[in-house]
C-alpha cells in the first residue's frame, strides 16, 4: 500500500456526507486526527525522503484539492523521524525514532504557546539496552498530560505519565489509575465524540 484517502464523517449533523481530506495520490499516505474547534491534524509522507511531517487546516478549507497539506506544524529534525501522533486539547504529541541509534523520544507541542519540548528517553529509567516507548493513547481529549509504557528486551514496561503544565516526568505504580491526569469536568461529564474518522 502507498496511498490511501480519508474521511471525516460527524459534526454537529450526522446527516451530511463524508467529507474528504485529501483524494488519493500515489506514493502519498497520510493519517488524521481532529480536534473541537475545526482544527485538523494530518501526518503525511509528502517529503522527498518519505520520511512524515505534521500539518494543520481547519476543516472548513476541505477537501484539499492542491499538493499540499495546510500550514506545517512540525518536520522530523536531523537525525530523527515522526511515527505517531496523539491529539489533546492542551497539546499535539509526537512519538519520534531516532535514525542513529534508534532511540525513541516524545515531542509535546503545546497549542497554547506554539512551543516544542522533547522528553528524551535518557530523562526516563535507563536500562542498558534499547527501550521502546508505548503510548496509551488519548482516550481523554481533555487529559492533563500524556500516559505511556517504557520498556526493553530485558525489562518489563514501567508506566509513566508526563504533564502538560508542570511540564514534569513522573513514573507510576502498577496500581495507579493516574488520576493527575484527569480534570474535574472528566469525572463529572459524559464523554460525547462530535466526528469519526473512517
Amino acid at each position: 500500500k502507498t496511498s490511501n484517502e480519508v474521511y471525516l464523517v460527524g459534526g454537529d449533523d450526522l446527516s451530511q456526507p463524508p467529507l474528504l481530506v485529501r483524494a488519493r495520490q500515489a506514493g502519498i499516505e497520510y493519517h488524521v486526527d481532529v480536534g473541537t474547534n475545526h482544527d485538523v491534524y494530518i501526518l503525511a509522507n509528502t517529503r522527498l525522503d518519505g520520511e512524515l511531517t505534521l500539518y494543520i487546516i481547519s476543516v472548513v478549507n476541505l477537501p484539499l484539492i492542491t499538493n499540499n497539506f495546510g500550514e506545517v506544524m512540525a518536520q522530523p529534525e536531523e537525525g530523527f523521524v515522526i511515527k505517531d501522533m496523539d491529539i489533546f486539547r492542551k497539546a499535539v504529541v509526537l512519538y519520534e525514532n531516532s535514525t542513529v541509534d534508534g532511540k525513541e523520544r516524545i515531542r509535546f507541542i503545546s497549542k497554547e504557546e506554539g512551543s516544542s519540548e522533547f522528553i528524551n528517553t535518557v530523562a526516563m529509567p535507563t536500562t542498558t539496552t534499547t527501550q521502546i516507548v508505548n503510548p496509551h493513547g488519548n482516550m481523554y481529549y481533555d487529559a492533563l498530560g500524556v500516559t505511556f509504557d517504557v520498556e526493553s528486551p530485558v525489562a518489563r514496561p514501567k508506566a509513566h505519565e508526563y504533564l502538560f503544565n508542570e511540564k514534569i516526568i513522573r513514573s507510576l505504580s502498577k496500581s495507579s489509575t493516574t488520576p493527575s491526569l484527569l480534570n474535574d469536568e472528566y469525572l463529572d461529564g459524559d464523554f460525547v465524540h462530535s466526528q469519526i474518522l473512517v
